[in-house]
């Protein structure tokens, strides 16, 4: 009799040290858990901003560029009454606003759910400042002494290349997800004909 409440008394330590481990875990687990439902939640709000802080920083780039598109064609369609000076002035000044605008829009860091849009919008960019330039150059050549074939062919491709960046566009614009703020539309080349030899 007198080992039995002994071996009894030794055994209950090692099952409390049991339960209380146990326990320990279970609430170990529980707020695990619970620390990653909110960080979870947290994640999407922060995700959230960061994409409405990405599209304020591309719509004055977006309407910068539309403008920019717009001061082109002016000179497509002006040029005969804009004269030498106008012509060059209005193509120096659109093609260094072009580069500028890619500079800008390369600094941007889209999250990651507009990453793809982010490049479709640096693509548009990029290939608007390079027809921006090649017309800048063309229209320089054209009103020298240069002969005019070589002029006309690279303001052929600035048009194929304003049509690219307009697609481009398109594309960025349908890859934004259904929730963002609608931004506005950007086009570059309303009549491709005109932009024929």
């Amino acid at each position: 009799y007198g080992a039995g409440p002994m071996a009894l008394a030794g055994r209950r330590p090692g099952r409390r040290r049991r339960r209380w481990i146990v326990l320990g875990l279970v609430v170990t687990v529980a707020v695990l858990a619970v620390d990653a439902a909110v960080s979870s939640r947290s994640h999407g709000p922060a995700q959230e901003q960061a994409s409405l802080a990405y599209l304020d920083g591309v719509r004055p780039l977006i309407e910068r560029s539309t403008q920019q598109g717009a001061d082109l064609e002016n000179v497509h369609s002006q040029a005969t009454t804009l004269g030498r000076d106008g012509i060059g002035g209005q193509l120096d000044r659109t093609s260094r606003d072009a580069a500028a605008v890619l500079t800008a829009v390369r600094r941007l860091n889209p999250p990651a759910p507009l990453r793809d849009a982010g490049d479709l919008l640096v693509a548009t960019f990029a290939i608007r400042a390079k027809a921006a330039d090649t017309m800048r150059q063309a229209l320089q050549d054209a009103l020298g002494t240069q002969p005019p074939a070589p002029a006309v062919a690279s303001l052929v491709d600035a048009g194929k290349d304003m049509v690219a960046s307009d697609r481009a566009y398109t594309l960025f614009m349908s890859s934004l997800p259904k929730s963002t703020t609608p931004l506005p539309p950007s086009q570059w080349i309303a009549d491709e004909d005109a932009w024929g030899e």
